[in-house]
C-alpha cells in the first residue's frame, strides 16, 4: 500500500508585502524561505526518506522560444512521520524574475513504497510521481508602489 503524504507550502517573505499577497504568491527579487510542510494523511507510519529531484522552475515565452531557469534544492532527509503528524522542510530561494514559478521534487521511502502527493485531503492524489505546485512572483516594484499609495492615502 502506498504512503499519503499531503505536502503544503508556506511562503515566508518580508512582513510589510505579506498583507497584499496570496498564499501562493512571493516577492520577486528578494531573498525569502519556503517551508514544505510534510504530512503523513495515510494510516501506517511514514519511514522517513530523502527528498530529490527539488528544483524551482522558472518558464517564460520568450520570442518563439521558452528561457528556462533552474535551482536545484539540496536534497534533505525526512525522519519517520507517524499517522496525522507534520514534518517542515526550510529552503531558502530567491526569484530572481517576476512571473509563474514551479516548485517541484520527489520523495524516496526508505522502504521504496510509492507515495502519492496530495495537495488536500479532499482531492485525489496528483497523477505524477513527484509534487508540484505553481507560485507566482510578483514585481517588487509594484508592490512598493502599492503600499505607497496605502500610506499616502493614511495621510488623507
Amino acid at each position: 500500500m502506498p504512503h499519503k503524504l499531503l505536502i503544503a507550502p508556506n511562503l515566508v517573505v518580508e512582513p510589510g508585502f505579506r498583507e497584499l499577497l496570496s498564499f501562493n504568491e512571493t516577492v520577486a527579487a528578494r531573498p525569502m524561505v519556503v517551508e514544505l510542510h510534510i504530512r503523513n494523511i495515510g494510516e501506517k507510519a511514514f519511514p522517513g526518506g530523502e527528498i530529490s529531484g527539488g528544483r524551482f522552475t522558472f518558464q517564460t515565452p520568450l520570442g518563439i522560444g521558452i528561457f528556462k531557469q533552474e535551482r536545484r534544492a539540496d536534497p534533505s532527509k525526512i525522519p519517520n512521520i507517524p499517522p496525522r503528524d507534520i514534518f517542515v522542510v526550510k529552503c531558502a530561494w530567491y526569484p530572481a524574475s517576476p512571473g509563474l514559478w514551479e516548485i517541484g521534487f520527489k520523495i524516496n521511502a526508505v522502504d521504496e513504497e510509492k507515495i502519492e502527493y496530495y495537495q488536500s485531503e479532499t482531492e485525489l492524489p496528483a497523477l505524477q510521481d513527484r509534487w508540484a505546485q505553481y507560485i507566482y512572483a510578483v514585481d517588487r516594484h509594484q508592490l512598493d508602489s502599492i503600499l505607497l499609495l496605502k500610506e499616502l492615502l493614511k495621510k488623507r
